[in-house]
């Protein structure tokens, strides 16, 4: 977890950390396989200078307000679940799942806060306290693209929307999933 009272007294050093991609032993066992990370299959392309990374820090995709009295954000690009209080003050907690991609987020009936990952395999819906821990995931039916949308149901469990459809959870992770007429995006 990492507090900052200030983002721009601290930019260099978030973008350094960035740009490591997880450690050299992540980065190490690319070139094992013979690939080339991201940013070097990237950096291919484009001569030195005129190549700029947008959304290095995180894509900000869903907002909600907390039951702890905080709003609750989600950090697409930057796997991590955001918490600002209404003074500013922001915490980051990073998502435990490799590549989780956090998209949609809300406080559920239970009083904790979920979040679908759009980008995890297999797809996921996670949820998490509101002091940060005890990250617990479940995994849903959705193939291909993750769950994306995600709202507190009337009947005390979590709804999400998916790729031709809508599902439900439970509290415990057990889902149910129902098609829509026209089959969705």
């Amino acid at each position: 977890q990492r507090r900052r009272a200030h983002p721009l007294g601290t930019l260099e050093a978030r973008r350094a950390e960035v740009r490591k991609m997880g450690g050299e032993d992540k980065i190490a066992k690319q070139h094992a396989r013979n690939k080339l990370t991201a940013r070097e299959r990237l950096a291919a392309f484009f001569d030195d200078g005129v190549y700029f990374e947008v959304g290095m820090h995180g894509t900000q995709m869903g907002i909600t307000a907390g039951p702890d009295g905080n709003l609750w954000f989600t950090e697409y690009t930057g796997h991590k679940i955001g918490k600002i209080t209404t003074a500013g003050v922001v915490t980051e907690y990073s998502v435990p799942t490799t590549g989780a991609g956090p998209f949609g987020i809300t406080a559920g009936p239970d009083g904790q806060i979920w979040f679908t990952h759009q980008s995890t395999a297999p797809s996921a819906i996670s949820k998490l306290t509101t002091q940060g821990t005890q990250f617990v995931q479940y995994t849903t039916s959705v193939t291909n693209t993750g769950p994306r949308g995600i709202a507190p149901g009337p009947d005390g469990n979590v709804w999400y929307t998916k790729q031709g459809g809508i599902g439900r959870m439970q509290p415990n992770g057990t889902t149910n999933e129902y098609g829509v007429p026209n089959g969705g995006d």
